[in-house]
């Protein structure tokens, strides 16, 4: 019989690793617990009352650690329509979260960056339909607090929040005040096109309480200032 050669010898070799490879694949791919589920979802731009697009958003496990999924954009309706493979018996002991990110020039609803949806898929299903998420073009706000009263007080808190109608979408702590001072500023990161509220209540020495509050409406790209007496 004639030998074979060794460039023959070698294809063989090669055509039996691919042909294990396909195989190997092929039962991952069909394991009963690895399965597609369709995430679908939308993300509003409250200020230009539209959807926003692309918007990034991402799927990850959370539990004993955390693992990333996969991620995508929101279309230009501010639609997202993402398959997502999971390994459903981890669902025992993790569930997936889902983190939208404000594109750049956007606030999210809770005054920050990113929209963390938590724990928001605990068990398997082939669609999930998630909550709206609501985003707001975002404008810098000068804030000045400005001594101009004689009052005695031994403690001031100052806060700040941004609504639409009835629905307050923020309350944040700007700073606590212990002896009076002449001047304090901040700037913070505030929703534009909507009143943003700055509240300050005071504890007098005499034991009774004051407060007060302001509002602007701010815009983006904009110097937007304000100043509150206390």
């Amino acid at each position: 019989m004639k030998e074979l050669s060794a460039l023959t010898k070698l294809t063989f070799v090669f055509l039996f690793l691919f042909l294990f490879a396909s195989c190997k694949k092929e039962s991952i791919a069909f394991s009963p617990h690895i399965k597609e589920m369709l995430v679908t979802g939308s993300v509003f731009d409250s200020t230009n009352q539209r959807g926003l697009a692309n918007a990034p958003v991402r799927f990850f496990w959370v539990g004993a650690g955390s693992t990333q999924l996969v991620w995508g954009h929101t279309d230009a309706q501010g639609k997202f329509k993402i398959m997502v493979t999971v390994d459903t018996t981890r669902f025992s002991q993790e569930a997936i979260a889902v983190a939208i990110d404000a594109p750049e020039g956007y606030i999210a609803s809770n005054g920050y960056r990113q929209v963390l949806l938590g724990v928001s898929i605990q068990e398997y299903a082939e669609e999930v339909s998630h909550p709206r998420v609501v985003m707001f073009a975002m404008a810098n706000l000068l804030i000045t607090l400005r001594r101009s009263k004689t009052d005695y007080f031994d403690e001031m808190q100052s806060y700040y929040e941004f609504y639409e109608g009835n629905k307050h979408h923020l309350m944040s702590f700007i700073n606590p005040v212990t002896a009076p001072i002449t001047l304090s500023s901040r700037t913070i990161s505030t929703a534009a096109g909507i009143p943003t509220r700055i509240l300050w209540t005071k504890k007098l020495s005499s034991g009774a309480t004051a407060s007060f509050k302001d509002s602007i409406v701010c815009q983006p790209n904009a110097a937007n200032e304000i100043t509150i007496e206390y």
